[in-house]
């Protein structure tokens, strides 16, 4: 389990995280990642974009239903 001092670092720790994996040769479009939030996906997206990955953001939201979804799924 990993803390970070603010959301910007842990999207920033988490784009470094999938451009190795990238790198190292999982295809982009094996990678999905989970938010909580809109200002989570939005943090992480600019993160992703930074290093040129190129990314698409998928949201489901049902609010009285109570299902929220939100990710982002990485594209090169």
């Amino acid at each position: 389990l990993e803390t970070h001092p603010s959301g910007h670092d842990e999207a920033d720790r988490i784009a470094t995280e999938i451009a190795a994996r990238i790198a190292a040769g999982t295809a982009p479009r094996d990678i999905a990642i989970l938010v909580r939030s809109h200002a989570q996906g939005s943090d992480l997206k600019r993160e992703l974009a930074t290093l040129n990955i190129g990314s698409v953001e998928l949201l489901q939201e049902i609010w009285r239903g109570a299902v929220h979804r939100r990710f982002l799924a990485c594209v090169f």
